[in-house]
């Protein structure tokens, strides 16, 4: 095999190798098994989204995982036991209960005919659901249950136990006067309200659609629309229905039905075709199924278009995507039954992944954690850029900030959520979208019409890019430094003037502009991220000397902007071409540098690990060892340098046939890997193991 082919494969095996890794510690930190039965798991949801939420960048958290077809999901009001649909045997519709805190499941329904929509009463005693049994259309049954008496039996029995659908009760079954034919009734989207005394539901009758509701034993049955409606949601008080009408349009009007009057009332939700919603915690939050947008490329929306779960809040009037859009996601159900400490409810929802469809778990917030402050909210965004490589969520992230921070008065707050819609403007307007740009500038026209000065800065730079004109900052910047009011938002503003410089490859006046935002600024709570973008645009050890930024950022800054810098730096070493005899002149620049440092054992790793680069450039592999080596010993062992040049080293050792030697430094480069590094010879590293381990078999 040759080397191109083993580097191919070696990458392969590695995505494998640490994806299942990855997928044995969730599991082995989801899940702890009891001392007094090694067969009995038990974990905790609520646990998942603390980890993945507080500590991590979020996960859809998978319920369900059969290569089948399992939705209509439900959670009882106490959290403990999970109700939803599967086709997993032979392909036919029942319905499970399983215990949210273990693994058992019992299978309730096993009926020839489909099974669907399972609905827990608030009490958890009866469940509703949709069967089409006695009326190909469907109908509404309910059945009596006891949860935690059927897990019981599920986690003792070592046989199939007996299910329970012969017990159901069909509540809505209509004959034709004393004949007793079925009429062809469709019944559909049972759901409980809160007081468990009602169950509302859509009814089909010909070719129109109608909400009805009946008490919990059928009775009292009660048109409550006419002119039309489908997918009722109780309001959290009881008094109200959400559900969808399309009756004036063909992509639907949420409405909120008074159950008491029968006034309806049409809610503004936008363009798409809508479906599914749902109250979303407080008589004024919705969530609802979206499909905004022509997936499939036939020309126009339809149902098999992707759809995206969106949240919507008529008190504030604020919209936004909770779900990818690369991922069709539907039919989600708020429920407070899983809470965290940052959250005050889920979202249980259904999407398509390939060929199968399964159910899943989010904060009610979406995707995208929330943080604690605006700030953070801004800071974190870059994770899914730099450490991921996920373009869809990190512009999800950059508009999460003013999601969870728009409406704050705080100047912290209002500065950073300004910054991120200019951010995300300028994002959409590189990537050639110029009408999602459109919409964050008509959000920033929105704020700087509130007399926020930073918004209409922000604004006043989208709008220049977007037209394409030459931008010349040095008038605003002009006004800035002559500002004497020290308002909050100017050393932003003074930042944001640099990082342009800096965008249209204008190193020079970026740096000279960062400088004077410390010099005015030194107390700028950005400042060490300042530091690291003068070094970005200063630092060069060809022929330089290493900037005080980066001596600064080395020596305090966190590990992200260490990292930073310390990349930018190497870089310029690692992807450089040029001949041995320019390697040999950078040397005597990086030795003198060696020099003025001494033992500083923030800056020795650097210095030690780009002379071994230059060293291998100039074809002097045994002095690159030496100074590889050295780096290693200098460097912390989850240091960035530490990583490199243990992948270095082994390459080096590999070439000259020092296999053990190669896998010595090889394991020490892959348990010093983080994500954060970003690093392009981990998969080199890997190769070079698998060559090793060919040649050895």
């Amino acid at each position: 095999m040759d080397s191109g082919k083993i580097r191919q494969v070696g990458e392969e095996i590695m995505k494998r190798y640490f994806f299942a890794i990855l997928l044995a510690l969730q599991i082995i930190t989801a899940l702890s098994c009891e001392k007094e039965d090694p067969y009995k798991v038990s974990f905790s949801y609520a646990g998942i989204i603390d980890r993945e939420y507080r500590f991590n960048v979020g996960r859809v958290i998978p319920v369900t995982i059969s290569q089948s077809i399992e939705t209509d999901g439900d959670i009882s009001s106490d959290g403990l036991y999970f109700y939803y649909t599967s086709n997993v045997d032979s392909g036919n519709f029942d319905i499970y209960l399983r215990a949210m805190s273990g693994i058992t499941t019992v299978r309730l329904t096993a009926h020839p005919s489909r099974d669907t929509n399972p609905v827990i009463s608030p009490d958890g005693e009866t469940l509703a659901f949709v069967s089409f049994r006695e009326d190909p259309e469907g109908d509404i049954f309910t059945l009596d249950i006891d949860a935690e008496g059927l897990i019981e039996k599920g986690e003792k029995s070592t046989g199939t136990m007996e299910t329970l659908g012969a017990r159901a009760e069909n509540l809505t079954a209509e004959t034709a006067g004393d004949s007793g034919v079925s009429l062809a009734i469709r019944d559909a989207n049972p759901v409980w309200s809160p007081d468990g005394k009602r169950i509302a539901f859509s009814r089909t009758k010909g070719s129109s659609t109608e909400i009805w509701m009946m008490k919990k034993n059928g009775k009292d049955k009660k048109q409550l629309t006419t002119g039309g409606g489908d997918y009722p949601s109780f309001s959290p008080d009881g008094k109200s229905i959400l559900f969808v009408s399309y009756k004036e349009s063909n992509e639907g009007d949420l409405c909120i039905l008074d159950t008491n009057s029968g006034k309806t009332v049409k809610l503004d939700a936008g363009k798409g075709i809508k479906l599914y919603p749902c109250y979303a915690g407080s008589g004024t939050e919705f969530v609802f199924s979206l499909i905004e947008n022509d997936t499939n490329g036939n020309g126009r929306l339809d149902l098999e278009d992707r759809s995206v779960l969106q949240y919507m809040n008529t008190r504030d009037g604020s919209r936004y995507r909770l779900t990818r859009s690369s991922v069709s996601s539907f039919k989600a159900r708020w429920l407070s039954a899983v809470k965290t400490r940052d959250y005050k409810g889920i979202l249980l929802y259904t999407d398509i992944t390939g060929e199968n469809i399964n159910l899943n778990i989010i904060p009610d917030t979406g995707i995208i954690p929330k943080k604690q402050n605006a700030k953070l909210q801004v800071e974190f965004c870059s994770a899914y850029l730099d450490e991921w490589d996920d373009p869809e969520r990190y512009e999800m992230s950059l508009e999460a900030v003013h999601f969870f921070f728009g409406h704050s008065k705080d100047n912290s707050a209002r500065t950073y959520v300004d910054r991120s819609l200019g951010m995300a403007a300028s994002y959409y307007i590189s990537g050639g979208r110029k009408e999602e740009a459109l919409r964050i500038i008509s959000l920033l026209k929105k704020r700087a019409g509130e007399k926020n000065p930073y918004a209409s800065l922000r604004l006043r730079m989208a709008g220049e890019e977007l037209s394409g004109r030459n931008r010349d900052y040095g008038a605003i910047l002009d006004s800035l430094l002559a500002d004497k009011t020290k308002s909050f938002y100017i050393p932003f503003a003074l930042e944001d003037i640099a990082d342009a410089y800096y965008d249209a490859g204008n190193k020079k006046s970026a740096s000279q502009v960062y400088a004077r935002l410390l010099k005015i600024y030194p107390d700028y709570e950005r400042a060490m991220d300042i530091h690291v973008k003068i070094s970005f645009c200063d630092d060069d050890l060809r022929d330089r000397p290493l900037s005080e930024s980066a001596v600064k950022v080395l020596s305090s800054g966190n590990a992200n902007q260490r990292i930073a810098v310390t990349r930018n730096i190497i870089d310029i070493f690692q992807k450089g071409d040029f001949s041995s005899a320019k390697a040999g002149s950078y040397i005597r620049n990086v030795l003198k540098e060696r020099e003025r440092f001494g033992d500083n054992k923030k800056i020795l790793p650097l210095l030690k690990y780009s002379a071994a680069l230059l060293y291998l450039k100039s074809g002097d592999s045994v002095k690159a060892l030496k100074e590889f080596v050295g780096a290693i010993e200098a460097a912390p062992k989850n240091d960035i340098i530490s990583h490199l040049a243990n992948i270095m080293a082994g390459d080096i050792e590999r070439r000259a046939g020092h296999s053990s030697e190669a896998e010595k430094y090889y394991s020490e480069g892959f348990n010093s890997h983080s994500r954060r590094f970003r690093t392009e010879n981990l998969g080199t590293g890997f190769s070079g193991l698998l060559i090793i381990t060919n040649r050895q078999a």
